[in-house]
């Protein structure tokens, strides 16, 4: 691919292993076609003695081959497509067998399941997140604009249940795509200058999008996991759960799934991770339903899965992946030091670090490191939008928020949350990002209550109640909540009730409350919160994490959700001020960027308004996290970068981790 479609500074993961997150040095990024020599996924076509040597023979594991004997299979060679895309294991060649032993917190684990047994698009990251490599799409060519992309895919893939994988899948997601009872709009990424994406099928085994303008970093957007679901929908099962291919049955499918319309029976069914009869292009495959009921979660090798290491074994080594379902973190993280999980991440490890390590029995488990790429490991996002017109102006008062965040301790924050010497700093890019601000880091970090007061004074709250608490120009007492989910440990409360003294000492009445991830999220997106902790994203990959510069996620952009809305469609949610709305039109013309100077300005000026703003406040840099591996667990680099974009763990193809009984 010409260099003038490289669109944009991607930082390699050249680790500098320590305490804090951000230790990543800058290389610029690629994209792999089929004519280049990826050692971690090398395109099939390249090694000529699979394609072209009839004596070519391949291995697959014990239960595959007895099921192919007993004529439940057909053979291992004609499972595999022509071109399998070849996997280099991190270690060496791995065994067959054993059962991979994880955990999930209640019904919400998709996450997890997508990060380690998902992540099968068109393109992905290599394992370095240095580079797109192909993957679903065994190349890809784009147009001299960037406008048009044609996408190879590999002839023979199959689906789980042996059905062929073709153009035709990836059409009948592009129809799902326009449908209006399906997606009341195109998301934002599948669409230039407001215009959608179009698809067509030129082979059972080639498809073209086009774009209305250059789109320059597409490839980084089907990268993204979020957009594996285009090559998620096999048309063979899930048609009968579309009103168009199916009119007259879908009433009865709609009563048995208990349902309101198609529409909820077609989205119920098409999760991968919940629904165990859809047919999957993954390593490993659902048995049961992933629903309130269970209480674990077991997936089966794919016997189709269309990998395969250096030595022509058909991928995953692994037989099997449990996950049993636990009723708290808490529980989870107890049982992961009790030596029931065999390898996962997520498990507050950098927290309980020396509880884990005390607990381990004659090193039976090692680490890996992961290495944090946020912006902030403790984020205070006021509700800029607040229902209430009492607080919505407290809270929008930027001088109000800069008082606030000189009241902060940070040191003490950091010492008694880290246990470490970490620099105080607000959400900002990182140093070693190409998009690093200074001013954005550091403003407004000084510890100083006698000039918070005075700039509370000077924002007009210098009035005060007979309890000794500031009044609004209307006469109400400030006060406020800060809600913090418990996911992470005590950890998030504390720092909330660090904090609630600090204001207290400028007259603000700040509570505190810790609820579960679900019930925080369900909180936020109908805009009922006051103020909440997370970690915020956006520390390297400003471009895909932009949430706490601008208000572009549900998820994220705590501070201004009814922005967020508007953002998505113009119609709901409210419509921002004008410099909001001229950060988002910035952010959409990075669509039509085909070189980094053009992506570096465009975000420049997004942050530049970022930080004018002042929409967040911080305490530190994010700490490195850890992933727990059992010493007879092999094939998981050391060190590898922690991030929903990457997404941890996927790029490093667990489909290539073994158990070795003999350890």
């Amino acid at each position: 691919m010409k260099k003038a479609l490289i669109i944009f500074l991607i930082l390699c993961l050249l680790f500098i292993v320590g305490n804090t997150g951000c230790a990543l040095k800058k290389q610029p990024p690629d994209i792999v076609d089929e004519s280049e020599d990826t050692p971690e996924e090398t395109p099939a076509e390249t090694i000529p003695a699979i394609v072209e040597e009839p004596e070519a023979i391949f291995s697959e594991a014990p239960m595959l081959a007895e099921m192919v004997e007993n004529g439940e299979l057909p053979p291992v060679e004609e499972r595999l497509p022509i071109n399998p895309v070849i996997i280099q294991p991190v270690e060496k060649i791995g065994i067959y067998g054993g059962t991979w032993r994880m955990g999930l917190v209640g019904t919400g684990g998709g996450a997890v399941l997508r990060a380690y047994a998902g992540y099968e698009g068109l393109l992905r990251w290599d394992p370095e997140w240095s580079r797109i490599v192909p993957n679903i799409a065994q190349s890809y060519e784009v147009n001299e604009d960037a406008s048009e992309f044609t996408f190879y895919l590999r002839e023979g893939l199959k689906w789980s249940d042996g059905v062929p994988f073709t153009a035709d899948d990836i059409l009948f997601w592009y129809e799902d795509l326009i449908n209006e009872e399906l997606h009341s709009s195109v998301k934002s990424f599948l669409k230039v200058n407001d215009e959608p994406v179009i698809v067509e099928k030129i082979d059972d085994y080639t498809v073209k999008f086009s774009f209305a303008r250059p789109y320059g970093q597409f490839p980084y957007v089907l990268a993204d996991v979020k957009n594996d679901w285009i090559t998620g929908r096999p048309m063979h099962y899930m048609k009968q759960f579309h009103i168009d291919h199916n009119p007259e049955g879908i009433d009865k499918l709609i009563e048995e799934a208990g349902v309101e319309d198609w529409v909820k029976l077609y989205e119920k069914m098409f999760i991968f991770y919940k629904n165990p009869d859809k047919p999957t292009m993954n390593a490993w495959v659902l048995t049961d339903w992933y629903d309130e009921d269970a209480t674990s979660v077991v997936m089966e090798r794919n016997p189709y899965y269309w990998k395969i290491d250096t030595d022509l074994n058909q991928l995953p080594y692994i037989d099997k992946i449990h996950f049993t379902i636990f009723s708290s973190e808490e529980e989870l993280r107890l049982a992961a030091m009790e030596g029931e999980i065999d390898m996962q991440h997520g498990l507050n490890i950098a927290t309980y670090y020396e509880e884990y390590t005390a607990n381990k029995t004659d090193a039976e488990y090692d680490f890996t490191t992961l290495i944090n790429t946020n912006s902030n490991g403790l984020s205070i996002q006021f509700n800029l939008v607040h229902e209430d017109p009492v607080l919505r102006s407290v809270f929008s008062n930027k001088t109000f928020r800069i008082a606030l965040s000189h009241a902060i301790n940070r040191e003490e924050v950091i010492e008694r949350i880290y246990g470490m010497d970490l620099e105080p700093r607000q959400p900002s890019p990182c140093k070693e990002s190409p998009y690093y601000r200074e001013q954005l880091e550091t403003q407004y970090t000084e510890f100083d209550l006698s000039y918070a007061n005075e700039l509370l004074d000077e924002a007009g709250y210098d009035k005060w109640d007979e309890e000794g608490y500031r009044l609004t120009p209307e006469g109400q007492r400030i006060e406020f909540t800060i809600t913090v989910t418990t996911r992470w440990g005590e950890e998030p409360l504390i720092a909330a009730e660090m904090l609630s003294e600090y204001w207290h000492e400028l007259g603000i009445l700040a509570n505190t409350e810790g609820l579960t991830r679900e019930d925080r999220q369900a909180k936020v997106e109908a805009n009922q919160h006051d103020v909440a902790i997370t970690g915020s994203k956006g520390g390297i990959y400003v471009l895909m994490e932009p949430f706490i510069y601008l208000p572009t996620s549900k998820y994220e952009s705590f501070y201004a959700i009814p922005w967020v809305y508007w953002y998505e469609d113009n119609s709901t949610g409210e419509e921002p001020p004008e410099y909001v709305k001229l950060q988002m039109k910035l952010y959409d013309q990075i669509t039509e960027c085909t070189d980094s100077e053009c992506i570096e300005l465009l975000i420049d000026q997004i942050l530049a308004i970022a930080e004018e703003q002042f929409y967040v406040m911080g305490v530190s840099l994010s700490i490195n996290q850890y992933m727990l591996v059992k010493q007879n667990f092999h094939n998981v680099p050391q060190v590898m970068p922690l991030s929903w974009i990457y997404p941890t763990p996927a790029p490093t193809n667990p489909c290539q981790y073994y158990i070795d009984p003999q350890d």
